[in-house]
């Protein structure tokens, strides 16, 4: 069988995107991985204006990619900035981690909570569980108070540690999911410290890392968004902006 070309879009500057290794234990030999950043765009997206200024950029990139053969992106943001939009441009799967770690862990739970990075994108959070499907199973969306540039060290630990017990204990979340893609490489701590803590097993989803096994998934299978969904754009929209470079 065919190993597919997935790659991991990084929308925003200044920071380094993944290195395929990362993700070898994931997918092992049944895939392709390559990663890149955007060029132009924000240091970090915590607020929908972060995402509008990245999405030129992001659909630069996709449309580059699709032309270079890559068979499925994914969009390295819970928000899914772009995605959307790329769907309308491309015809392969492209992912965003918000939306598949949303629907896999309703899978593993009747309630799920989210915990995130700041108060200012509860609200988006929120709005992304209703166009899930999730109302009324999203019980709990939890920030941490710290941006996304500062998701590390201690001070980061202790504080997703308590939100995190929080929306277990206090919220009734059966289930949570990290909520950006810059705590990547934690669930499967705060999994452990969470059963030990409540004494029962609680799943912990990491956005990227279910959003590349949905890409691997898809792009084995054959599948990609339904074009009566993302219908192509009238070519008129399709502004300079936009060209390859």
């Amino acid at each position: 069988m065919r190993t597919p070309r997935i790659h991991i879009l990084t929308p925003i500057t200044g920071a380094d995107a993944y290195v395929p290794s990362q993700f070898a234990d994931l997918v092992g030999t049944f895939v392709t991985i390559s990663c890149s950043a955007i060029s132009r765009g924000p240091a970090s997206i915590e607020s929908v204006a972060d995402e509008m200024m990245a999405g030129p950029e992001i659909l630069r990139s996709c449309l580059a990619l699709a032309a270079d053969g890559v068979e499925a992106i994914v969009i390295d943001c819970f928000g899914d900035p772009g995605v959307a939009a790329a769907r309308e441009l491309l015809s392969i799967p492209v992912i965003g981690p918000g939306q598949s770690s949303l629907h896999r862990a309703a899978q593993l739970a009747d309630r799920v909570g989210v915990v995130t990075m700041l108060d200012n994108v509860l609200p988006l959070v929120r709005d992304m569980g209703l166009r899930a499907g999730l109302d009324g199973r999203l019980c709990s969306v939890r920030a941490l108070d710290i941006p996304v540039l500062a998701l590390e060290g201690e001070h980061f630990a202790q504080a997703l540690r308590e939100q995190a017990l929080a929306a277990v204990r206090d919220d009734g979340a059966e289930a949570l999911i990290l909520g950006c893609t810059g705590m990547f490489g934690v669930s499967e701590r705060l999994s452990t410290y969470l059963t030990g803590e409540i004494g029962t097993y609680i799943p912990v989803v990491d956005p990227i890392s279910s959003a590349v096994l949905d890409a691997v998934a898809l792009a084995r299978l054959g599948l990609s968004h339904s074009k009566r969904a993302y219908i192509n754009p009238p070519a008129r929209t399709r502004e300079s902006i936009l060209t390859l470079r």
